[in-house]
């Protein structure tokens, strides 16, 4: 019997509900204040540079601190760490509700990044724990639509509670969605950690502990506090770097072109905050389409190639390699000649579809490699992603004011279309390294019988 098997079907949806009703929170947190960063700015008299701080300020911390959280989860388990953080988040959203100055609001807004850090690690780890790895791309995909009804629903809903009870209204709604995360997961969620389970296991049935298929390597991998920098000693190896950049840049293209997107609809359209809250549906509804796809792509491949994980991400990466840097040459382009919006939303279309087709089948990949440490692997590449975001967002809104939004994404698909390349040339590599092993093998003379 596999560790596996012990989670029944509709436990399984269960657990995956969970957390993606709980990863929802930290994009929708991101979000749902793009609307109201041009009232921040004018209600504290501070520049527009400071204002995007607000959005910047959350991702430094939210990868920061993922470094601490992910070996935690893998040493106490997902469900303390959820609970743990989520009641950290809601402490620092009260102080978000309330700040005298922009300084007291930028450092509550870090504390809520604090906070968060822990979600993709404990989420990822949960899926690892449950699913077997020819399942996790879809379960993956699935957990990521949450986090990208997060970008539709975040402004949307920002926008018009803005305009109609300011913009500390969009605080108080997180601090109720935090309250109910803490119930959910209090309610719903067991503690899914494999060496946890097993060893509940042991003391409540051992001959059924014994029979699990891998009772053995899972015991073997006593939980243990990894040193802060293991997240991203682990992602900087050479079988996960390459593909890492691909998402890194593609994800911080997405976060920025989020974070442009507010100004230029307000300075080049005239569009009210309301209004901009609708513009960000485009790259919202591409990933809850293209998450899920992306997911069972990889798992399909998974099938095809059990021993070769690198191989599952070829189709996704092409898609990738494509997509982006088109998406965002379109919505850049269109955006700095004043084009008609529909082509400036069929560019972000395309930038939020191809971002999430990826997602979902690279951090299947991170998984199935990093079996053991799928927290600690999944929040390195969370600290590299929120850091390298953030500093996007800061760099991007004195870049493009610089240079226009045109130029700016220009060189965002040059650098994404370069690093996608380079992946496919390792998957290439590994394909033909595969083939050659292979017909080495046919190729062997039968052994003589004697």
């Amino acid at each position: 019997r596999s560790i596996y098997q012990l989670w029944s079907r509709r436990e399984k949806a269960t657990i995956l509900a969970v957390i993606s009703v709980s990863q929802f929170l930290n994009p929708f947190n991101s979000n749902i204040i793009l609307p109201s960063l041009t009232v921040i700015q004018q209600q504290f008299k501070t520049s527009s540079v400071v204002a995007a701080a607000v959005v910047a300020c959350y991702y430094f911390p939210v990868g920061v601190s993922s470094l601490f959280w992910g070996p935690a989860c893998d040493r106490w388990g997902r469900k303390s760490i959820y609970l743990a953080s989520t009641a950290m988040y809601a402490a620092s959203t009260v102080g978000c509700i309330f700040p005298t100055s922009i300084g007291m609001l930028l450092a509550f807004r870090a504390l809520q990044g604090v906070a968060l850090g822990a979600y993709r690690g404990a989420g990822i780890g949960a899926i690892a724990d449950i699913y077997r790895p020819d399942q996790r791309g879809l379960a993956i995909g699935i957990m990521m639509v949450s986090t990208l009804v997060g970008p539709v629903l975040g402004p949307l809903i920002g926008g018009f509670l803005t305009q109609a009870f300011g913009w500390r209204a969009p605080f108080i709604l997180l601090l109720a969605f935090s309250g109910l995360i803490i119930l959910v997961v209090s309610i719903l969620m067991s503690e899914t950690h494999q060496y946890k389970t097993l060893e509940r296991l042991r003391k409540t049935d051992p001959a059924a502990a014994e029979a699990i298929t891998e009772a053995q390597q899972i015991l073997s991998h006593k939980p243990k506090f990894g040193s802060p920098w293991e997240p991203i000693a682990v992602v900087f190896e050479k079988q996960i770097l390459s593909h890492l950049l691909v998402g890194l840049i593609g994800f911080a293209a997405l976060v920025s072109s989020q974070t442009e997107l507010p100004s230029v609809l307000s300075h080049k359209y005239g569009l009210t905050p309301g209004l901009i809250g609708v513009s960000m549906l485009p790259t919202g509804i591409a990933g809850i389409i293209f998450a899920p796809v992306g997911g069972r792509i990889f798992d399909r491949a998974a099938a095809r190639h059990p021993g070769h994980p690198m191989l599952r991400l070829t189709f996704n990466n092409w898609l990738s390699l494509v997509g982006m840097p088109v998406g965002l040459l379109v919505w850049g382009c269109a955006a700095q000649t004043r084009t008609h919006l529909a082509v400036v939303f069929i560019g972000l279309f395309m930038v939020g579809g191809s971002m999430c087709v990826y997602f979902p089948a690279f951090m299947g990949y991170l998984s199935c490699v990093k079996q053991h440490q799928a927290s600690t692997a999944s929040s390195g590449q969370n600290a590299l992603l929120f850091v390298i975001s953030g500093a996007l967002v800061m760099a991007g809104s004195a870049i493009s004011g610089s240079i226009g939004i045109g130029w700016y994404c220009s060189i965002m698909a040059c650098l994404h279309f370069s690093f996608a390349v380079i992946a496919q040339v390792q998957i290439s590599r590994v394909r033909v390294g595969e083939r050659r092993k292979q017909s080495g093998q046919q190729l062997s003379p039968a052994p003589l019988v004697q």
